[in-house]
């Protein structure tokens, strides 16, 4: 019977990889739901204190204005052509089987309606579209993080190799430190860019974000130990 117990699939031990790939996974997800509980709660504060006149109008504007960047400069990726059509699809099916089809939508405009705070309410829906739509140009962007940490891990090597041969002093400290801030910073971006309670041409946060996690990368590869 021990057997037995130890042997069912309740019982069986997680290996640490699938361990770290769950913790990842439930960090990346908190970290998305922070966000957008941020951006909801900065957008009802900027309509109770700071643009009382424009309501939701200001969400609305920002929704306006994202698309607008993608149909003017995402043209072509690795991914395809028109990114921006695919981006504004997913987006709106994400929203659809989200807040539609779930009646969410409608519980918030009853709510809404019923208490006053239409404009709170509608403002909601609308956030989470532009989330959806800053979501998917990051996830679009991808290949520009992985082209700066290319270049920064290169970099790097070349001069842990020159560091190496040339009988350079170990940086086990700031390996160690570069090595604890590198998720940290990427995942930083992330929530800064999903966030933002104003409305940024995607270059202006993603391309110097990517410039810093390459230049991470270049401090991680260049102090690694000099002997393996």
């Amino acid at each position: 019977m021990a057997a037995l117990a130890d042997s069912h699939p309740a019982n069986v031990r997680r290996s640490p990889g699938d361990v770290q790939r769950r913790s990842l996974v439930l960090r990346l997800l908190s970290v998305l739901f922070a966000s957008l509980v941020f951006s909801i709660l900065a957008e009802w504060l900027g309509i109770a204190f700071f643009w009382p006149e424009s309501g939701a109008g200001h969400s609305a504007g920002m929704l306006q204005r994202e698309v607008e960047y993608l149909n003017q400069d995402f043209r072509t990726t690795v991914f395809g052509n028109d990114p921006a059509i695919a981006i504004t699809s997913l987006a709106g099916r994400a929203y659809y089987y989200t807040f539609q089809w779930t009646r969410i939508e409608d519980a918030l405009s009853w709510f809404g309606n019923q208490f006053g705070l239409y404009s709170y309410t509608l403002a909601v829906g609308i956030i989470a579209q532009l989330f959806l739509v800053r979501l998917g140009i990051l996830t679009f962007s991808l290949p520009v993080f992985v082209l700066f940490a290319t270049v920064g891990i290169t970099s790097g090597l070349a001069m842990r190799d020159i560091r190496r041969w040339s009988g350079g002093r170990e940086f086990g400290g700031v390996y160690h430190s570069a090595k604890r801030i590198a998720p940290k910073a990427l995942v930083l971006a992330w929530f800064i860019y999903l966030a933002l309670p104003v409305s940024l041409h995607p270059n202006a946060i993603i391309l110097p974000c990517a410039v810093l996690f390459g230049l991470n990368l270049l401090i991680i590869s260049a102090s690694y130990k000099k002997y393996l």
